[in-house]
C-alpha cells in the first residue's frame, strides 16, 4: 500500500513538472488560457476571447475591472459594458450560476434601491440580478448596468443561461 501511494505521488510530481512548462505554449497554440478565474470556477481552460470567462458562459462579469459581456457561442456579442456591483458589506458573489428568472418591472421591497425600482432585472443567484441602475454608485450586491446594456442583457438572457462572475 505504501509503495503504491509513493509511486502515485512521484508520478504526480513528475507529471506536474513536465506539464507545467508545456501549458502556456499549448494554450497559445489553442488560443486558450489557464487563468485563475477559469480554474477557480472549475470551468476548464477555454476562455471566450477578450473576456476572463469560459466559452460556456452566456453572461460574463469581471468585478475587478467593472465590466460585463454578453456572449453568443463563446464569442462576445455585447460588451464590454461598464457595471457597478456590491458595496462593502454587500459583496457580489463570484462563481458560476444560472439565470433563474426575469422581470422587466421588478420593484425591490427589502433593499434601498432608489424607490426599489430595478428595471430589466435578470436574477441569477437568489436575490442577485443584472438590472438598470446608477453607475456612479455601488449596489447591494447586484450588477448594475446602464440603460442600453440592461435592455440588451434582459433581451439576450433566458432562464437557464449560464452566468459567470469572476473576482
Amino acid at each position: 500500500m505504501r509503495r503504491n501511494v509513493r509511486r502515485l505521488l512521484i508520478g504526480l510530481v513528475v507529471l506536474t513538472t513536465a506539464c507545467s512548462s508545456e501549458i502556456p505554449a499549448a494554450d497559445a497554440a489553442l488560443g486558450t488560457s489557464t487563468s485563475a478565474h477559469a480554474v477557480a470556477a472549475g470551468v476548464g481552460n477555454h476562455l471566450a476571447p477578450g473576456t476572463p470567462c469560459a466559452v460556456t458562459a452566456k453572461a460574463c462579469v469581471d468585478l475587478s475591472d467593472n465590466k460585463a459581456w454578453l456572449l453568443e457561442a463563446g464569442a462576445v456579442h455585447v460588451g464590454p459594458v461598464p457595471i457597478t456591483h456590491g458595496r462593502d458589506g454587500y459583496q457580489t458573489p463570484t462563481g458560476v450560476y444560472s439565470v433563474r428568472r426575469k422581470q422587466a418591472d421588478y420593484r425591490a421591497t427589502n433593499w434601498n434601491e432608489k424607490d426599489g425600482v430595478m428595471p430589466n432585472a435578470v436574477f441569477w443567484n437568489g436575490r442577485y440580478a443584472f438590472y438598470e441602475g446608477d453607475l456612479t454608485e455601488s449596489s447591494f450586491g447586484g450588477i448594475r448596468l446602464g440603460k442600453p446594456a440592461a435592455q440588451q442583457f434582459f433581451d439576450g438572457l433566458k432562464v437557464g443561461d449560464q452566468v459567470q462572475v469572476v473576482p
